[in-house]
């Protein structure tokens, strides 16, 4: 049910936040699957956000994991996901922060004001 994949998701994100990065993996990657199976787009939006965010800290290369933030905050917006699209532009501001690139942290950042959306901490 959506509920079941909404607890996972929220399992996952409450794992990578304590840095229990294998345990949140598992439970973004169960969220996803049950995501995909309810066709429910919130949860695969959430599951998408937390497991990329794990990546970039993983020090999975910046590009690729910009790109995959980039395609989360794509897809949000064009099905009007507002959360989605709002965790997506955040977090590429973090990925900024990390890789020292300033200049792009604010670029993130009017990229969300200037969709006339506040902006909001990290998820």
């Amino acid at each position: 049910t959506i509920l079941r994949g909404e607890v996972a998701a929220l399992r996952a994100r409450v794992l990578a936040n304590r840095r229990r990065d294998r345990e949140a993996v598992q439970w973004g990657e169960c969220a996803l699957q049950i995501g995909e199976t309810v066709e429910s787009e919130d949860v695969i939006f959430d599951a998408k956000a937390t497991i990329t965010r794990i990546m970039s800290r993983s020090g999975d290369d910046p590009g690729q994991t910009m790109a995959t933030f980039r395609e989360l905050v794509d897809a949000s917006r064009a099905s009007g996901h507002v959360l989605g699209e709002l965790r997506g532009l955040n977090q590429m501001a973090f990925v900024h922060v990390n890789a020292g690139e300033l200049d792009a942290v604010v670029g993130s950042l009017v990229e969300e004001m200037r969709a006339g959306r506040p902006v909001v901490g990290q998820s």
